[in-house]
C-alpha cells in the first residue's frame, strides 16, 4: 500500500488518515472485548479484541506489532 490511507472503524467514531510511516504511526487502545469491523482503504474486515489477563504486559511499538501479526500469520 502506497501513500495514505483511509482507516474507518465506525464504532469507535475513528475516521483518519494514515501514514505509512510506521516511526510517526499513531496508535489506538482497545479496551473492550468484543469485533470492530474496519476498513483501511478498499479493505473491509474487523479486529477482534480478545482479554489479556497477564499481570504484567507492555505497549507494543508499532514495528514490533506489524512483526508481531506477521509471526502469527505465517508471513515472515
Amino acid at each position: 500500500m502506497t501513500g495514505d490511507a483511509e482507516l474507518k472503524i465506525p464504532s469507535l467514531f475513528i475516521n483518519q488518515s494514515l501514514n505509512p510511516d510506521l516511526k510517526n504511526a499513531q496508535y489506538f487502545k482497545m479496551k473492550e472485548i468484543g469485533l470492530y469491523p474496519f476498513t483501511l482503504g478498499s479493505i473491509t474486515i474487523q479486529i477482534e479484541v480478545v482479554e489479556y489477563d497477564k499481570p504484567q504486559y507492555r505497549t507494543l511499538t508499532a514495528n514490533e506489532a506489524a512483526n508481531l501479526i506477521r509471526k502469527h500469520l505465517n508471513l515472515t
